[in-house]
Order: C-alpha cells, then structure tokens, then sequence
C-alpha cells in the first residue's frame, strides 16, 4: 500500500540522521518500479509540509503532538498530507486506509476520530485563487477555523507555520527579505522542482538534441538559455538511450547560470580547477563551453561522491578531466600549480533549493550556520592562493542567506586586496522554474 510505505519511510527519516533521498531509496530497493513514484511524491510531500500538517494535528488532536507514539503520527502526517493537497482524493478513503495499517486497536480508534474530525472542519478552494496570507487554507482545503498564527501580528509564527519550515528559519528568511518576499520564495521552496535538461553541446547540437527528445515522448519547454529545457511532465529520465549516451545532463537552471564563463577571458588552453566537485555538473558544463580545450582538475574530498563525478565524465565523454580525492583545502596547501579558472560551488545551507531538498529545513541547526560560514572562508581563501594572475575565483552556493553570500565576500575581499569583484548575482527560486542561487566572480589583479 502506498501510504503504509511513504509512511514507514517519513518515520525512518524522523528517527534517523539521514537524508530523505537515502531513506527512500533504503526502503524502496524491493518495491514495485510503478509504485516508487507514487510512494516518492506522498513522503517527499509529507515531509516538505510536515511543519503545517503538524500544526493542524496540534489543533485538532486531543492527545499532544509529541506524545504521540511516533509510528502513529508518521501515518497521520502521511494521511493529512494524502488528502489535504489532492481535491481528487475522497478524504474518508484515505482515512480507511490510514486506519487499516494500524494494528493496535486504540490507535486505530483514535486515528479513525481525529482524521475524520479534520475533514470534517475543511471545503475545497481553488488553489489559483487562495490567499497566500490566509490563516486557514493549506493544499486544496480551507479549514472552518484558523490554523495559523496572524502574519501582521505574528510574522515569523505564520511563516513557520503556513509554509512548514522551523521557527529560526522564518525568522531568518524575514531578517533577509519582507513578508511578501518571503512568502513568494517559501511558495516556490514548497512545490515540486522541474527537470532541466543540458543539452551537451560536445556530442549534439540542440536542434537535434530537441528532437530527438520530443520523438522519444519529452515533452519540453524552452528555457532562457537555449541548450536548456526544462521538462514539462516527470518520466523515467535515467533509463533512457538519449541519457545513457551522454546527450544530456540534468541540472537545474540557477546551477547552469552560475556555471556561464562565455565571458570570461581566459587563455587558450587553461587550466580549470573545481575544488568542490561532485556530482560534476558545473565542471562538466564548464567543460563543453571551452570545448574539452584545457586541463581540467575536479576536487572531491568525499570519497563516496567520487563514482558519481567519474560516471559523468564517462557518460557525457569528457574523459580529459582529472579527478583528485582530496580535502581542498590541504590540496591547495600541497600543489604548486596555478590556475585560469577556480571555482568553488562550496557546501552551504541549501536554502535554495528546499524544493528539491525538502528535508533540509528539518536537518539545519543554528549552530550550522556558523560552521558552514567559518569553511566557506577557509575555501575561498585556499582557493584564492591557486588563481593565476589575471584569472579567475568564482564562488557559488544554493543558499539565500547574505551571511553565507555577501557577506563572505566582503570579508574575502577585505583580507585579499589583490582581487577584484567583477560580477554577483543572486537567483530566487521561482514557482515551477529555477531554484536559487548565488555566485560571485573574482579577478586576480
């Protein structure tokens, strides 16, 4: 049954340190290939709106939230999650079936009173229409009662609640942005993510690369970069010849933007260095536009991401790069080789792309934050040793935050007057479209 496994998955992940994606594929090994997609779309759901749902149980549950035992509330997430967000689905279905994977009889009694409680407080809307400030809408339902905090009153409570992400966080994102900016970057955080497909370039052009993609049942849209399409309906993409012969990469939009140099003045044959490799997608698109002209050295310092930077570059055909397993930081310290081109798509918090990483928000501390800053400047500085003169430092993250941004540059550019900014910019998720992004690219004086 499909909610008694996206169930079973979203209680494993609460008990666990582990990611989602790791989780799900743990448990999924011996399902059925049709109902993988469908278990993926109900916990991944559960958990990107765990926050709200935990909200609403906490209004209408008359046993609190954290007693609750913890098998048992990963099935009433999982059942709140299935019909709250699908107008197709007829509630008191769902509920039988939340019901029938419950083995203690008390359990089931008290899971049958307060599903059905909870539907009985709802109507549908329609989504295009609803309030994104309203205090009681969640999915396709609006509740009788208010579920949410006021966001005039309560900003940072509402925010936490209605868009499901931990009270630091929202009021994180309201030190960096308005309400309404926050709100319109959690709605895009809280959808589903399209595919992007990079066209490459070395191997077909993307006239041909298109239509071969729509002949074999793609069904794709044009992109503000024109190797770029994004993929309007989800398919089993990894299965296919066309992927399989290295004719595409999937990369998300915001990630090939910050990867553009096409701009950039760099010598015949450079040297190019990413010091954060894996999984290889920005070295590797980096890679297509200077045509394999070059030596290209990837970074990884995790030695079980390196069969995914080494896949790439077998399957795409961009077989001149060189992979190092190192920790960068001690690399820099040890080569004594300069570079045209460093970049470092450093670790960061992940805020902008929760919509692919929905899991993030509940695995960040504080407490993070503060470490992740203290190596993304060790980075940046290790890096900065490697540049040539007159070459090139980029930095980029998938996060929001100025702290993790902005705010490193300043204070790389403070301790290292050689360097010039010569371009920033941040990328904002978008609903159905890019996630974000930031890059900054640095000249050697």
């Amino acid at each position: 049954m499909i909610l008694e496994a996206a169930a079973e998955i979203y209680y494993r992940f609460e008990k666990s340190a582990k990611f989602l994606d790791e989780v799900f594929v743990d448990f999924t090994k011996d399902c059925l290939d049709r109902d993988k997609p469908k278990i993926r779309e109900l916990v991944y759901r559960a958990v990107t709106w765990k926050g709200s749902l935990e909200q609403v149980l906490k209004i209408y549950s008359d046993i609190k939230l954290e007693k609750l035992e913890p098998h048992l509330r990963a099935i009433l997430i999982v059942a709140l999650a299935e019909f709250l967000f699908d107008a197709d689905k007829i509630p008191a279905r769902v509920i039988n079936n939340a019901v029938e994977v419950i083995h203690s009889q008390s359990r089931k009694k008290f899971a049958n009173a307060v599903l059905r409680k909870i539907s009985s407080k709802i109507n549908k809307i329609n989504v295009s229409e609803k309030d994104v400030f309203s205090r009681n809408c969640i999915g396709a339902f609006k509740f009788k009662d208010n579920i949410f905090a006021d966001p005039v009153k309560k900003p940072a409570q509402f925010l936490s609640q209605a868009f499901s992400i931990p009270r630091f966080l929202s009021e994180l994102f309201l030190s960096e942005f308005n309400l309404s900016r926050a709100v319109e970057i959690l709605r895009a955080s809280n959808i589903n993510a399209p595919f992007f497909l990079r066209i490459n370039t070395s191997k077909i052009s993307t006239d041909h690369a298109f239509e071969n993609l729509t002949a074999a049942g793609f069904d794709l849209e044009n992109t503000s970069l024109p190797f770029v399409f994004k993929l309007k309906k989800r398919m089993p993409i990894i299965e296919t010849e066309m992927f399989q012969k290295g004719l595409f990469y999937i990369q998300d939009l915001s990630a090939v933007e910050a990867s553009l140099i096409d701009h950039l003045e760099l010598p015949s044959n450079p040297g190019i260095l990413d010091g954060c490799a894996a999984p290889g997608g920005k070295l590797t698109f980096i890679y297509e536009q200077l045509k394999g002209e070059g030596e290209f050295t990837a970074v990884e310092v995790n030695p079980n991401k390196l069969h995914l930077i080494e896949e790439n570059i077998k399957r795409l055909g961009h077989t001149k790069i060189k992979i190092v397993n190192s920790d960068f930081i001690k690399f820099a310290e040890k080569t004594k080789d300069k570079f045209d081109l460093v970049l470092l798509d450093v670790p960061c918090s992940n805020l902008g792309v929760l919509a692919r990483k929905p899991d993030v928000r509940w695995r960040l501390k504080p407490e993070d934050l503060e470490s992740l800053t203290k190596l993304q400047d060790e980075l940046l500085q290790a890096g900065s040793k490697l540049v040539a003169p007159k070459g090139y430092l980029i930095y980029s993250t998938c996060t929001l935050l100025r702290t993790e941004n902005e705010e490193r540059i300043k204070e790389f550019l403070k301790n290292n007057p050689e360097y010039k900014l010569i371009e920033e910019k941040l990328w904002l998720p978008e609903i159905s479209d890019r996630l974000g992004a930031y890059r900054a690219i640095h000249q050697k004086q």
